[in-house]
């Protein structure tokens, strides 16, 4: 991805903040995946009464609850992450002593209404060595000429020890009866152990629909050359859980450099 962000202080003591950042295709030499070439595209502003943000920015959901297992670099978290970037939305997000709070107001216009089209609230708690987070969000859009309603409810922790860090997310998703698609259960753990500069990653994730409960294993192994860049070599495998469903397995070698 290549961005741009930037912040100015005003002098009233509020803070004006942007940010704009592309997909890149390296294999290729282009601009991400067709014309969904934008990542985060937002203006915001800071001060004593919280952050305000407009735009396409990460969900608050997935910031405060799905985000705990997801932390592959490639692969991974394929069954709880749910939506982690949102467009044409409104966020506003505040910390009081331990408490962090997130809310976001989503008008993409895919509902067919002049409503809105996604809902989401979301919070996380620190306590001590253990962070306990809860979301919710409700959403209305159009699929297939159908309006497709339903409310996900969803609640996580992380414990960080030393070397050590343990996570797990557990979300109930509704269904409208409107729509063709059935009430979920999904799960997911993870875990992480940090030597030196290595690091080493396994999770396993799990969905449950009634008649089917597809699975996911994902391992990896993380090396940090200095602060800036890391390898990393990861493995993922499915188990679809349907007769006659191929149950595909992925292996990625990626290097990251942050500056």
């Amino acid at each position: 991805r290549l961005g741009f962000k930037g912040s100015s202080e005003l002098d009233n003591g509020l803070t004006v903040v942007g940010q704009y950042e592309m997909g890149v295709n390296a294999d290729k030499g282009v601009f991400g995946a067709g014309t969904a070439t934008n990542r985060l595209s937002y203006v915001g502003l800071k001060g004593g009464f919280g952050e305000v943000y407009a735009g396409s920015q990460w969900a608050p959901y997935y910031l405060m609850v799905g985000g705990l297992t997801d932390k592959f670099s490639t692969v991974g978290a394929q069954h709880i992450r749910k939506v982690f970037r949102i467009a044409d939305t409104v966020q506003y997000k505040n910390s009081f002593g331990p408490v962090a709070l997130a809310g976001a107001l989503s008008f993409d216009g895919e509902s067919g209404e002049s409503g809105v089209d996604r809902a989401q609230l979301a919070a996380q708690f620190a306590l001590g060595d253990f962070t306990l987070a809860l979301g919710m969000e409700n959403l209305s859009q159009e699929a297939n000429g159908e309006i497709v309603d339903g409310t996900t409810t969803g609640i996580g922790g992380i414990y960080k020890s030393g070397a050590m860090a343990f996570a797990a997310t557990y979300q109930m998703v509704e269904a409208s009866v409107e729509s063709t698609a059935e009430d979920q259960d999904k799960m997911e753990v993870y875990g992480e152990y940090n030597v030196g500069s290595n690091t080493y990653r396994a999770s396993y994730g799990q969905t449950d629909s009634g008649d089917s409960t597809p699975s996911t294993v994902a391992l990896g192994f993380d090396h940090k050359l200095n602060d800036q860049a890391k390898v990393w070599v990861e493995g993922q495998f499915d188990d679809r859980d349907a007769p006659g469903a191929d149950n595909p397995n992925a292996i990625a070698v990626g290097m990251r450099y942050d500056w």
